[in-house]
């Protein structure tokens, strides 16, 4: 090999590499955006002052809520009573509009329902309220698209299996 020839190649290698480092990350940046930012994006938080959810809606675009509840040992608790806190109020109550949030509440007889199913699993060692907003209650949001949103961050979840993993007999 000629000398002339292995700068030519060192040369193509090197600006490839450039190319490849320049041009390549940025491309997969963007496209990680570009399909994060299409994908519906909810926030579910509890809320213990009417035993119900808080729902914010973090995607570009509207998204409408088919089922709002909360599950206390694997019961579920329907709420229906939607009420709109952010300044759009001409639109159906289940369809958040984007970057706007709305609270769900139970009623009368699902709160009674949620208090009861508290008080029994609590008893008397921790209040009711303290239980709730502990992750052992869990609030579940579903989308028209069948996506299931809840108040359960990844980092918790993923604590939780490993957690249940490690002390799992075996």
């Amino acid at each position: 090999m000629t000398p002339e020839l292995e700068k030519e190649l060192i040369v193509g290698v090197v600006s490839a590499l450039f190319t490849a480092l320049f041009a390549g990350i940025p491309g997969i940046a963007l496209f990680w955006w570009t399909f994060r930012r299409d994908q519906e994006r909810l926030l579910v938080d509890k809320l213990t002052s009417h035993w119900g959810i808080l729902i914010r809606n973090r995607s570009l675009f509207p998204v409408y809520v088919t089922s709002a509840r909360i599950m206390i040992d694997k019961q579920n608790f329907e709420l229906t009573r939607y009420i709109v806190r952010s300044s759009s109020t001409d639109s159906d109550l289940r369809e958040i509009p984007s970057q706007t949030f709305v609270q769900v509440i139970a009623s009368d007889r699902v709160r009674a329902d949620i208090l009861a199913a508290l008080h029994t699993k609590v008893g008397d060692d921790v209040s009711a309220r303290d239980y709730f907003m502990s992750r052992d209650v869990v609030a579940v949001v579903i989308s028209d698209t069948g996506k299931r949103f809840t108040s359960t961050r990844i980092l918790e979840r993923v604590k939780g299996l490993l957690k249940k993993a490690l002390l799992a007999p075996g």
